[in-house]
């Protein structure tokens, strides 16, 4: 099981900003990664990795977050979807921007 702790050493180790020293929890390294610099880090890195993800599945309890969950339809929001996961999204009144990450193979 990977720790926080890990994710952060792992993170730092592929040149991360400072603010992955802020991270405390799974859910503060999402919100990390769903900010610009996140998903710029993500995209140059692979980070985190789709072994990272899985070792950390079990502990994710946010709910736009869908890691080897198969086909999962969803609406107004923007979402995490990585490994075996198909996401089927729809917007049904487009007002904002909506973040979409697809990550290692989702």
């Amino acid at each position: 099981m990977t720790g926080i702790n890990d994710i952060k050493k792992s993170a730092l180790a592929l040149g991360a900003c400072d603010k992955i020293n802020d991270v405390r929890t799974i859910a503060d390294a999402i919100n990390l990664l769903q900010t610009p610099q996140g998903r710029e880090f993500a995209l140059k890195t692979g980070f985190p990795t789709l072994k990272e993800w899985r070792s950390v599945a079990d502990r994710i309890d946010m709910v736009d977050v869908f890691v080897d969950c198969g086909e999962v339809n969803i609406s107004d929001c923007d979402f995490i979807a990585v490994g075996n996961s198909r996401v089927k999204a729809s917007f049904s009144e487009p007002k904002q921007l909506y973040h979409i990450i697809a990550m290692h193979g989702a």
